[in-house]
């Protein structure tokens, strides 16, 4: 039996615990982490979870690193009505298991959205192997991630 590295190891031997941490850092001030149900008559029980991985920076050769690292896509933002405004980009982390193998790969060093992080994790478990509707615990993990995203707001706001 070989030793199998895991998804965060190997990161960590690719990219050295440093980058990771800094990458964490970009993370847990510039990233979002959430999830969210939306009614959709598409399907029977009429609800669709979404979920969400994104950094948002005004510096892409940031955003590159962490692409370097965590995977996804580059995108700018609209530009602002003031013009004096920088451009803004953001990284997006698309479908459940890439946004999973990102959030392991900074999970540990994660320190204001470690807890959401890990909410985020368990719903993407939860989640695999259906596709329509919601159980009343991925419902609470939506609530409780809305809840956890809101207050780091509320922290960094003041």
């Amino acid at each position: 039996m070989g030793t199998e590295l895991s998804t965060c190891e190997q990161a960590k031997v690719l990219y050295g615990e440093g980058r990771i941490g800094y990458i964490a850092g970009i993370v847990d001030g510039e990233g979002t982490i959430g999830a969210y149900v939306y009614s959709s008559k598409r399907y029977c029980d009429g609800q669709v979870l979404v979920v969400q991985f994104r950094i948002t920076n005004k510096n892409i050769d940031v955003l590159n690193c962490c692409q370097m690292v965590l995977g996804g896509s580059i995108h700018p933002l609209k530009a602002r009505s003031n013009v004096n405004d920088a451009q803004c980009y953001y990284l997006q982390i698309y479908n459940k298991p890439n946004i999973k193998r990102a959030l392991l790969i900074v999970l540990d060093y994660l320190i204001v959205k470690y807890e959401v992080a890990k909410l985020m994790l368990e719903l993407i478990d939860s989640v695999e192997g259906h596709y329509h509707g919601s159980t009343p615990r991925e419902l609470e993990i939506v609530t409780e991630m809305r809840a956890l995203n809101k207050k780091g707001r509320e922290l960094t706001e003041v």
